[in-house]
């Protein structure tokens, strides 16, 4: 399969939940749509830094992401900072040791990247919100760190290439389709506890 195709798929699954699972009543909704438009046209565009190749799609997200934290309370933006931290950290950690020891990779390498940040996700934070902004800016921040250190090392693969972003979808998707169960599973739940009650005033 050819990097940046899980991209496009899973930019694409987003967008359909949004636009048609999500809430009538949500007011983002229609933002929620555009922005995955927008990744989706950006995606392919790349400019040069330093020599580096760097997307235009990742500076985009990183704005973006600040932009939606700075809406969080401020412990909430505290937290979120050092979780990103560690994100990063590990995001780079994954990368290095997927270089100099290859052997313990047992699966795909994109699917362990992103089975590791949803892993991070749900241990760190209990809002999918806060989940899905420790991810970009942490994964953000360490696609940075990882592409400049092998700059470093005459080692270039660029900074934001589709491999990442095949990862980080695949992540997102991930915690957008758990939310959409739980919150299916807790409605169903309160179906089954009114009908039960309707049951026994009968």
């Amino acid at each position: 399969m050819m990097e940046g195709n899980l991209f496009y798929w899973f930019a694409w699954m987003l967008w359909i939940m949004s636009t048609f699972l999500m809430d009538k009543d949500n007011r983002n909704r229609l933002f929620y749509a555009s922005i995955l438009l927008i990744a989706m046209i950006l995606f392919p565009y790349h400019f040069f830094i330093g020599g580096v190749e760097v997307s235009v799609l990742l500076i985009i997200q990183l704005v973006a992401a600040f932009i939606f934290a700075s809406r969080l309370k401020l412990s909430l933006q505290l937290f979120s900072v050092l979780t990103s931290f560690m994100t990063m950290l590990a995001y780079v950690s994954f990368q290095l040791l997927s270089i100099l020891d290859p052997v313990w990779l047992i699966a795909d390498k994109g699917l362990l990247l992103a089975a590791t940040l949803v892993l991070l996700a749900l241990l760190l934070h209990k809002s999918v919100f806060c989940q899905v902004i420790m991810i970009v800016l942490g994964s953000s921040f360490g696609e940075v760190v990882y592409g400049s250190l092998l700059h470093y090392y005459r080692m270039d693969v660029g900074i934001g290439s589709p491999a990442y972003f095949d990862s980080l979808l695949t992540g997102i998707s991930s915690l957008a389709v758990l939310h959409m169960t739980k919150v299916f599973l807790a409605r169903w739940e309160q179906h089954i506890y009114l009908l039960e009650k309707e049951k026994q005033k009968l």
